[in-house]
């Protein structure tokens, strides 16, 4: 079965307080010294693209399928509420898949 590719634009992890700022560092993968997206951890066949027509905004994005890995640990308070956001691209338009983000 051939797996999906998704273009990960961006991640935004936010406390539920209003004006609180993203606690994801380098959200949009733009620092990437070297090729690799500081602090981010990429696994499996996952990869930061340079690609603005893919893009959301800037330039780079992380391309993955389903059992790759693009992380970054983020501290958070026992107890507290918190919203995720993200905007994720399927590379190639159709199919049934649906894209999942694992918080753990």
């Amino acid at each position: 079965m051939r797996q999906p590719t998704l273009a990960l634009c961006g991640l935004a992890v936010w406390t539920a307080t209003a004006g609180s700022q993203n606690l994801l560092e380098n959200a949009g993968f733009e620092d990437a010294p070297g090729g690799a997206p500081t602090p981010w951890t990429v696994s499996g066949r996952a990869e930061l693209i340079d690609d603005a027509a893919i893009a959301r905004s800037g330039r780079r994005c992380a391309k993955a399928r389903f059992d790759d890995a693009v992380a970054q640990p983020v501290k958070i308070e026992g107890g507290a509420a918190y919203r995720i956001t993200g905007w994720i691209r399927r590379v190639e338009p159709g199919g049934a898949e649906i894209p999942k983000i694992k918080v753990y």
